[in-house]
């Protein structure tokens, strides 16, 4: 008898196209649900990590206030080089090689005043390399420090400027070579001409005790973000007015300084509270951040208070309440739950 062999079914190889199609799909619904939350993770680390730095400011002002009795001073001018003092005869004058000056004979701003408090006391006191010579304003004016920078922005930022601007004030070449370095910084605090700019805790040749500050420490604005153009950040051509002379500048105590189209250099330090709510970073041609508190974040920014506490604002608050929150004893009632 003949016998039929029968064949075994030949097995599928792969995929169908329509199988392909839907294993495709379903991968890029799970993209789509997965890349928003992973990007939402991330914006909230970035987040936390400018609080703490914002923490450590607001920490390094308290220590300041301790130690000497008084906060941080808004400097002098914004182009003045941190001073430092050195004997002649029975008095003390500016001069390369002497120890910082404190309060009002301080040129520059709180960002070089609080270094002490932040682990760089040696850069405070403009030490070089050797750790021989020290009293150079080179030293502090073209060195970073981490806690100036909100990594949503990126990442440290300093900026060469070759040759030298002209208008370089004298104290910034008095020690060879000529500064051209400038490290920069993301945060302000409160200053400027008119309304609640006027009495903020860092003011223009004068001091502020803790006692000083009548409206409450929890609601008094310390210290917070500040609004930049990115499209200028760490230019090396030209003066960029949000970095300025970096983040040991001062404030003049000059509205022009702080105008969106200034020239002058104080808003890389200090902002206002009277100009409006905070804005997100802006990219426009011809125009700079100031005269605005603000940030990178999507939401609204950190702030520091001067009770040491720190604290999320959104762009949304009301504008009235945020200039509420720049003044010392403006006698204004801030409820804190209008701040979130």
């Amino acid at each position: 008898m003949k016998r039929v062999r029968s064949h075994p079914r030949s097995r599928r190889q792969g995929f169908t196209l329509i199988e392909l199609l839907v294993v495709i799909a379903i991968i890029g619904v799970l993209v789509g649900l997965t890349v928003p939350a992973v990007m939402k993770v991330r914006s909230m680390a970035l987040r936390a990590s400018c609080q703490n730095n914002l923490r450590q400011i607001a920490l390094a002002f308290t220590a300041h206030s301790t130690g000497r009795g008084y906060f941080p001073t808004a400097g002098l001018g914004s182009n003045n080089a941190p001073t430092y003092l050195v004997p002649s005869g029975t008095t003390q004058v500016t001069g390369v090689g002497g120890t910082p000056a404190a309060g009002k004979t301080q040129a520059a701003g709180w960002g070089y005043q609080i270094l002490p408090y932040l682990d760089a006391e040696n850069v405070w006191e403009g030490y070089d390399q050797t750790g021989t010579t020290k009293g150079n304003p080179a030293i502090p004016v073209q060195t970073t420090n981490k806690m100036f920078f909100c990594p949503s922005r990126g990442s440290a930022r300093i900026y060469t400027l070759t040759p030298a601007p002209s208008g370089y004030p004298a104290n910034y070449t008095t020690s060879p070579p000529t500064i051209t370095n400038f490290a920069a910084g993301d945060y302000a605090v409160v200053g400027g001409t008119t309304g609640k700019d006027t009495l903020p805790v860092c003011r223009v040749n004068a001091t502020t005790g803790v006692g000083e500050i009548t409206d409450g420490t929890s609601t008094t604005l310390l210290a917070a973000e500040k609004c930049v153009n990115i499209a200028l950040l760490a230019m090396n051509t030209t003066i960029n007015v949000d970095d300025g002379f970096g983040y040991t500048t001062g404030f003049n105590g000059t509205a022009a300084d702080l105008a969106p189209t200034a020239t002058g250099y104080a808003s890389a330090t200090v902002r206002s509270v009277s100009a409006g709510a905070p804005k997100r970073d802006i990219n426009v041609a011809g125009q700079t951040g100031a005269p605005f508190f603000g940030s990178s974040h999507i939401e609204g920014i950190n702030v520091a208070f001067a009770d040491g506490s720190v604290r999320f604002i959104t762009y949304s608050v009301d504008p009235t309440v945020f200039a509420a929150t720049g003044t010392i004893k403006g006698k204004e009632t801030i409820d804190e739950g209008q701040l979130d």
